[in-house]
């Protein structure tokens, strides 16, 4: 259960991603997260994806390929290669890169247009009383000092 909650996880990140910068339509057939789990005599390997509803709301699923059963060394190396090299390593990450690029250069843009805006006026929203304020800073008098002398 806690591989298909931590592929679930990993898909909803990639996910949010890819949304923020636009690229649902384009990048979401192409995301899965691969979970592994071998012992001593099996290798099982589950592709996991999301599924968008056609009411919006998302589905995580996955297919289990045909474990190898009674695996050598060299089929695990081989099956482990492929998912890291030729997906990860690939597709994904030029994927999640792009995403990543897009929102971070949507908010630098935010950034750049706020700091060439004009600035705010130097006006308080607070109201003050003019001409009630007497301006002459009484020092001796304050935090008693005014029974100090110098």
């Amino acid at each position: 259960m806690a591989n298909l909650h931590s592929a679930s996880q990993a898909l909803n990140n990639m996910h949010t991603w890819i949304e923020r910068a636009n690229l649902e339509e384009e990048c979401s057939e192409d995301v899965r997260v691969f979970s592994v789990v071998f012992n001593a005599q099996d290798l099982g390997v589950r592709v996991h994806r999301i599924v968008k509803r056609t009411d919006g709301i998302l589905s995580f699923q996955f297919d289990e390929l045909r474990p190898l059963n009674r695996y050598t060394k060299d089929q695990a190396c081989v099956l482990i290669q492929s998912i890291l090299v030729d997906y990860a390593a690939k597709e994904l990450h030029s994927t999640l890169k792009r995403a990543f690029r897009e929102v971070i250069s949507r908010r630098l843009e935010e950034i750049s247009s706020k700091r060439s805006a004009p600035p705010a006026r130097n006006s308080s929203s607070k109201r003050t009383r003019r001409g009630d304020i007497d301006n002459t800073l009484h020092t001796g008098a304050s935090f008693g000092l005014s029974q100090l002398e110098t």
